[in-house]
């Protein structure tokens, strides 16, 4: 069959208009913003968990926008082969009424069926490409929502970053500070220790110096004292003496001679318990001198006193 021409058009009423299609540029574009989405999403997953979960939302959310921009695409495809199919049921009416002028009134209705097809069939259409448009709005919403995430994502990959660096820092200057205080401890206890040490020295020459002293003063005191000899007896080749204690001695010695200025002189040690002596194998019938002087111990060093009073005695 011929193809119907404009004026045949006229002549039938029935106008086709074709449904105007999205361009495919638009739909590979929009596809593209959302794989750029994805991608930049991706890269700032390691700085924001949280980001990144919003941009792969946002990405779902243009894949799901992509596909009503499909199902969109398929919907005007289709409006369009209605409206083909329309246009060829109007040629065929048409050239059913030149063939047959006797069945005019049916090809008219024919025709005005097909019309009433074609405009439904632009309806669907425009309804087509309303959704289409609407789908290509809703992938720039999504795609300016994914890009936000993006942003959001490296404004938090910044402040991490920031944060991290701060944290370094301070646990830098915690890191000196530490240092630096154990530097003064350090310096601080070795002071106290030489104070320390100082102090001791002087202590113990102080306590040295207290002992000498103390025993200086106690060979003094001890030296003052006397011993007394209370009695001296004289027996068979025997001298029998008898003194009073001194406190604090540690022993007594007892020296006796035949001579009044001791020489020739004997000695005796007894200990600090006695306080009465005997000596014996004397000479028969003799004169002797007996004195006694008391000792102590200072400092392992023997501390004297004086001789008591000599005493002349003759045995028998």
């Amino acid at each position: 069959m011929e193809e119907p021409t404009r004026e045949m058009e006229k002549e039938t009423g029935a106008e086709t208009d074709l449904p105007e299609t999205e361009p495919a540029a638009e739909q590979e574009e929009a596809k593209k913003a959302a794989e750029e989405t994805k991608a930049a999403a991706d890269v700032d997953k390691a700085a924001a968990e949280a980001a990144q979960a919003k941009a792969e939302v946002a990405q779902k959310a243009a894949e799901t926008a992509e596909a009503e921009a499909q199902k969109a695409q398929t919907a005007s495809e289709a409006a369009q082969a209605k409206a083909e199919a329309a246009q060829k049921a109007a040629k065929e009416a048409e050239d059913a009424a030149k063939n047959y002028a006797n069945d005019a009134e049916a090809a008219k209705t024919a025709a005005e069926a097909a019309k009433t097809t074609a405009e439904n069939a632009k309806k669907d259409a425009e309804t087509a490409a309303k959704a289409a448009e609407a789908a290509k709005d809703s992938v720039s919403a999504q795609k300016d929502l994914a890009e936000a995430a993006a942003g959001a994502a490296k404004a938090s990959a910044d402040a991490a970053k920031a944060a991290q660096a701060n944290a370094e820092a301070a646990a830098k200057a915690a890191e000196e500070a530490q240092k630096k205080a154990e530097e003064i401890l350090a310096k601080a206890q070795k002071e106290a220790e030489e104070k320390r040490a100082e102090a001791q020295k002087q202590l113990e020459e102080v306590q040295a110096m207290q002992k000498r002293l103390e025993n200086q003063l106690a060979k003094t005191e001890f030296a003052a004292k006397k011993v007394k000899v209370k009695s001296v007896k004289g027996a068979k080749k025997a001298v029998k003496v008898n003194w009073n204690k001194v406190e604090s001695a540690d022993g007594y010695v007892i020296e006796y001679a035949k001579k009044a200025n001791f020489k020739g002189k004997k000695t005796i040690a007894v200990t600090a318990d006695k306080k009465a002596k005997t000596i014996k194998r004397l000479s028969t019938k003799k004169t002797y001198y007996v004195r006694v002087k008391a000792y102590k111990v200072v400092d392992n060093e023997k501390v004297y006193t004086a001789y008591s009073a000599k005493k002349k005695v003759r045995t028998k």
